[in-house]
């Protein structure tokens, strides 16, 4: 069929659309494809009028096309292969079609293969954001993805910290209203669906960090803490996924090898998610993974005791340390190869769905032009221990959430408020240290500010279940969720001082006393 008689065809949704909705602003759904190749595929399902159908030609040699009120924008890449061998898919094509074209309803379970829809869906106002989601029902475009409706949405305890709200906490927003949160329990029971992260890659969260030029956002640091915090409120396991990811961009974007020209592009324009394995050098001197020089490339041997994202990245970016006592960094793909076994995924209290794996390495090569980094162990060190002295912007997102739950208790409402402004100060003071210029000054402060964010994420967890009562130890309910994601971030990143610093505030009389020095 050409594109001028796909115009005449009406009513049918994109082929695989789970739901259809509404428009947005009166100019007419939305409908998000990926790939410039499969735009030209799509056109026959889509219900668009003759000139809107003529103009996707244009649009994908031109990038832009507007005609009658229809309009077409593509944001294509070069439609090549990724570094792992698969076709591009980074390009993105927003139809937009003209709202006033006839509309017909689609009956459920019709025999013409379409999905069922519910009752209020019609596909000439359907609408799918760039998560790839129904604007109301939150259906992906693989028909998956229904939210659990006897949850509830919960009052947003994250508003914007940086003014006028940057596109990208506007996407973070959207994402975890979409996808993240009405998914999360399902996620949390029996783990993440690839359409989540097929979600997360096309959000544009993936590349925060990365210069504009590589296909990043280049966001400030407020941003980027935004972000984390509203992602890891809505689905801790999906926050922590996606965390591993910034560290093998920050390393590229520091990078002069040549894996830099490879890999940053597709990681920062979220073609590729990447892992990272490197904790374990934190265990010096001990040398849980030793890396030697092999046939002009590296070998690694060892063991690896976590890794994160197993089954869901991409690539990983792998440490180690050589006989030189350097800490070298290499990337190979996230899958089981020769010289590197994975274990079955961890059965964890909390983020069991983030299918975290010890990984064994036995005589894993990797050529020269794989490393990102290569440095002397002590330098990489320096820049390494103040990290996670810092408050996690996630501790800040679990607490928001829970007290979010406060507010459906009427009993409640004033412990909410409290929290409420334990919570605004604690990160205040938090970020504000983040934000100093040297990050190796003021560790006392930064680490006592850490410990006091624990304490009001663990009064806000504690004070969501106690407002559940009973309920809230049904596996259903968010309460004892978010109690058991605050359980994990106590000990997620946690390093022998940081370790030291909060038993001695736990052993603290008074919980609001500071720390002796």
């Amino acid at each position: 069929m050409d594109a001028q008689a796909a115009g005449e065809r009406l009513g049918e949704p994109p082929t695989g659309a789970g739901c259809a909705c509404r428009s947005v602003g009166g100019v007419g759904p939305v409908i998000t494809v990926p790939g410039i190749a499969a735009i030209r595929s799509a056109i026959p399902p889509i219900r668009a009028g003759r000139a809107a159908a003529r103009a996707l030609p244009t649009a994908v040699d031109e990038g832009v096309t507007a005609s009658r009120g229809g309009a077409v924008r593509v944001r294509s890449g070069d439609g090549g292969s990724d570094p792992v061998g698969r076709p591009e898919t980074s390009c993105t094509a927003m139809v937009v079609i003209p709202s006033r074209v006839p509309r017909m309803p689609v009956r459920r379970g019709s025999r013409s293969g379409r999905v069922r829809l519910r009752p209020t869906c019609v596909p000439g106002d359907s609408v799918w954001n760039r998560a790839g989601l129904c604007m109301i029902c939150s259906r992906d475009l693989d028909g998956a993805g229904t939210p659990d409706r006897r949850m509830p949405r919960r009052r947003r305890e994250t508003p914007s910290m940086t003014g006028p709200a940057h596109p990208l906490v506007t996407a973070a927003r959207e994402l975890a209203d979409r996808v993240l949160a009405p998914r999360a329990q399902s996620v949390d029971r029996d783990g993440m669906p690839e359409s989540s992260i097929e979600a997360l890659k096309r959000s544009g969260l993936l590349g925060i960090g990365a210069p504009v030029a590589d296909g990043g956002s280049a966001a400030p640091a407020s941003v980027v803490r935004e972000t984390a915090e509203i992602l890891a409120g809505a689905c801790c396991s999906t926050w922590f996924v996606q965390a591993q990811h910034h560290t093998p961009v920050a390393t590229l974007v520091n990078s002069a090898d040549p894996v830099r020209e490879r890999l940053l592009g597709p990681l920062a324009r979220g073609e590729l998610l990447s892992g990272v394995a490197y904790a374990q050098l934190r265990a010096h001197p001990r040398i849980p993974v030793r890396v030697t020089r092999e046939r002009g490339g590296w070998r690694f041997d060892g063991r690896v005791p976590w890794y994160t994202g197993w089954g869901l990245n991409d690539v990983m970016l792998l440490a180690g340390v050589t006989r030189e006592d350097e800490a070298l960094f290499a990337f190979t793909e996230a899958r089981e190869q020769p010289g590197l076994r994975p274990s079955a995924p961890m059965r964890l209290a909390a983020l069991t769905a983030s299918r975290t794996v010890s990984l064994e390495l036995d005589g894993l090569w990797l050529p020269e032009e794989a490393v990102a980094l290569r440095t002397p162990y002590a330098t990489w060190a320096v820049t390494d221990r103040p990290k996670n002295t810092n408050a996690s912007p996630a501790v800040f997102g679990i607490t928001a959430a829970a007290i979010g739950l406060l507010g459906d208790e009427p009993s409640a409402k004033e412990t909410a408020e409290v929290l409420r402004g334990r919570l605004d100060e604690a990160r205040r003071q938090a970020y504000a240290l983040a934000d100093h210029p040297v990050p190796t000054e003021r560790i006392e402060e930064r680490l006592a500010c850490k410990t006091r964010a624990y304490d009001v994420m663990r009064a806000a967890t504690t004070a969501a279940v106690v407002a559940g009562g009973g309920r809230a130890m049904d596996l259903r309910s968010p309460a004892q969720r978010l109690a058991r994601e605050g359980l994990f971030l106590l000990v997620q990143g946690q390093t022998t001082q940081v370790r030291a610093a909060h038993l001695a505030r736990l052993g603290t009389p008074d919980p609001e006393a500071p720390l002796s020095p």
